[in-house]
């Protein structure tokens, strides 16, 4: 039984299925996976450096260490949630260059109370929350505020 047939991987076994069972795959191997998001594709990191979001927004190229754990689930998770991924990576792109900020928004379970409330609840901590999932059981979602 194959470590991948855990139900946590379930949204990646399409394209786990299609990789090399007893190897990494090659950025090419990546790259002929199914894209929504034809932009994307993967490629060796340069040598220069340089800014990793920036270059991702710029030019769809998502540098890929070869032989990598990290590098090839961030691949599959480019090509199996393309929009959330964009997405993130445009929020990184604006707060590197300083025009926004992430918050969290909190929705659906606190349908009764408005953001001001729910905003003031959370500003006193000064929590720099920059993943999404659940807050205290309320789901929550990622958006970009212009700051002030």
């Amino acid at each position: 039984m194959s470590v991948f047939s855990s139900p946590a991987f379930a949204p990646l076994a399409n394209l786990l299925g299609q990789l090399p069972p007893d190897r990494f795959p090659t950025h090419a191997e990546l790259n002929a996976l199914p894209a929504v998001d034809a932009r994307i594709h993967f490629v060796a990191p340069p040598d220069e450096g340089g800014n990793y979001e920036r270059r991702v927004h710029a030019s769809g190229a998502v540098a890929t260490r070869a032989d990598n754990w990290h590098d090839l689930f961030n691949a599959l998770v480019w090509r199996a949630f393309p929009q959330s991924k964009n997405a993130l990576n445009g929020l990184h792109v604006r707060e590197l260059a300083g025009i926004g900020r992430l918050v969290v928004v909190v929705r659906a379970m606190l349908p009764r109370y408005s953001m001001k409330v729910v905003s003031s609840l959370l500003a006193p901590r000064k929590t720099s929350l920059r993943s999404c999932g659940t807050l205290n059981g309320a789901r929550c979602s990622v958006k970009s505020v212009q700051m002030s």
